[in-house]
């Protein structure tokens, strides 16, 4: 956010209202306003042409293999700590599932029960 300072002699004083009812003020004395004003860039009239060194898609593609090898690298141990705990996961029947078959079990048996009971 940018505003031009007055030109008008004496203090300035800046209030942002934001959302929510959020507000903030500050002052900035006159002098304060003067001795900054040195600091202030007057900006040039005449165009300034930057010239960028061409990159070629040679550069871009090493650079982007560099990155690559070294996240594989870096990401190696993540991934055979997954894998294993994958493995391990796979291989043993936790409690939850153990109470949760036999909780499909029993809700199989209930549909059945409810079924019969309607038919008498």
């Amino acid at each position: 956010f940018s505003f031009e300072v007055p030109s008008e002699d004496g203090d300035l004083k800046i209030v942002l209202t934001a959302s929510m009812g959020h507000r903030a003020e500050y002052s900035i004395s006159a002098d304060e306003i003067r001795g900054s004003a040195g600091l202030i860039k007057e900006e040039n009239e005449e165009p300034v042409s930057i010239v960028f060194p061409e990159t070629s898609l040679v550069d871009l593609k090493e650079i982007q293999s560099i990155i690559e090898d070294t996240l594989d690298e870096k990401l190696k141990p993540i991934m055979r700590e997954m894998i294993e705990i994958k493995k391990s996961q796979e291989d043993k029947i936790s409690p939850t599932e153990i109470i949760g078959g036999i909780g499909y079990i029993i809700g199989i048996f209930g549909i059945i029960a409810y079924f019969l009971s309607r038919k008498r």
